[in-house]
């Protein structure tokens, strides 16, 4: 009976309530709200992504950054960075006092890069973040260059696995610092690292850092393909994209994969979904995926040497491009491989192609059906050459 209590009563009461209270509830919340900055430029993995690979956006041991500053997993190491901060200090001479003051100059253009609103945390809270962090990813990079830089005790360099895992969570898309606060910090610290410019500096040193990490480009090649009479070479490009196809030959640089590769690439396509209109490496693995499908597209390609591989087997290789596919996508206007798409189609689609391969493939698949289909031809061969012989003597 309570169910069906009439409630019209409360509907218009509320009607009655005047709306100014809620006009001026909407009209703060509108004169909040604001579109991301112009300068945003370093953002949260979209949700589709993260639902996937979740662990692959997160770090492991290190924050960089406000994004997941804080977080129950990651405070140890903070203690770390207050060890790289006051060797900073010690080597640059310079006094805290100073850094202090360029980071506070910075403080809002520095918010300004994420695309997340950090309103709760304190100037000085976000000022001292910042600073600590922007010394700790210094002191990493020129440590990479210069080993005399490692003092015995230092705990992440001296240990192999653990600065590992700091590199890694370097590279990922929410854990990253605004690049011109690097460069503010590098010049008045005034080190000396013989790299050219400030700018050319920090470029050098996250080369170093990346290429310790193992990664270069490349691409696959399918069997499918291989039934179309397209054979495989290594291209000598280090372009990611210079995938050339001409006269039934696919021209590909060398793809060399390590336990990281995965975990970089899937950051690579979060931040150009989130940040670029042409989708270059989400094009990269739609493609890639397409044309690598079973672990004998993986074989192939290890022996041809275009895939180099330090994984366990050509099994899990193939699992590490088709998960890498997952968060791709491709649209046919702004598609980077139309050209080259076009040019494989057609070549399959010729039909000589499909009928020679498909005698070879049929027919000459193994030594034995080779030594089978020999023996049996053997007899017509011969009756062919004593038959045009013999009509050769007729001639004469």
């Amino acid at each position: 009976m309570e169910r069906n209590k009439d409630f019209s009563h409360l509907h218009q009461e509320q009607d009655q309530q005047p709306s100014d209270g809620l006009e001026i509830c909407l009209r703060t919340k509108l004169q909040n709200s604001s579109p991301l900055p112009s300068e945003c430029c370093i953002y949260t993995v979209p949700g589709r992504l993260r639902l996937a690979n979740a662990t692959t956006y997160t770090p492991r041991v290190v924050s960089i950054g406000p994004l997941h500053h804080g977080e129950e997993s990651l405070r140890a190491m903070e203690k770390y960075k207050m060890l790289y901060l006051k060797s900073f200090l010690e080597r640059t001479k310079m006094s805290l006092k100073d850094y202090i003051e360029l980071v506070r100059k910075r403080e809002q253009k520095v918010r300004n890069q994420y695309a997340e609103n950090f309103e709760s945390t304190s100037s000085n809270k976000f000022v001292e973040m910042i600073l600590v962090d922007t010394a700790f990813v210094i002191e990493v990079l020129c440590k990479n260059h210069s080993k005399e830089l490692v003092e015995e005790n230092d705990l992440i360099f001296n240990r192999p696995w653990k600065v590992k895992e700091v590199r890694e969570d370097m590279m990922l898309l929410e854990n990253q610092l605004p690049f011109f606060m690097l460069e503010d910090v590098l010049s008045l610290a005034k080190i000396r690292v013989s790299l050219g410019n400030n700018n050319e500096k920090l470029v050098s040193l996250s080369s170093e850092q990346i290429s310790l990490i193992k990664l270069t480009v490349g691409i696959c090649f399918p069997n499918y393909l291989h039934k179309a009479r397209v054979k495989c070479e290594v291209g000598s490009s280090r372009n990611l994209f210079d995938i050339q196809f001409r006269n039934r030959v696919l021209v590909i640089p060398q793809l060399q994969i390590r336990s990281s590769t995965q975990s970089f690439f899937l950051n690579l396509l979060a931040f150009e979904q989130c940040r670029l209109r042409n989708c270059y490496i989400s094009n990269y693995f739609f493609i890639l995926d397409r044309l690598i499908d079973t672990t004998s597209d993986g074989q192939l390609l290890g022996q041809s040497g275009v895939i180099e591989s330090k994984l366990s087997d050509n099994q899990e290789v193939v699992a590490s491009i088709n998960h890498l596919a997952l968060g791709s996508f491709w649209r046919r206007k702004r598609f980077h491989f139309n050209e080259l798409c076009d040019g494989l189609n057609a070549h399959y689609a010729n039909p000589w192609n499909n009928w020679i391969t498909t005698i070879i493939h049929n027919h000459f698949s193994s030594p034995l059906t080779i030594f089978v289909v020999t023996t049996a031809a053997a007899p017509f061969t011969r009756s062919l050459i004593q038959t045009v012989c013999s009509c050769g003597v007729q001639f004469k």
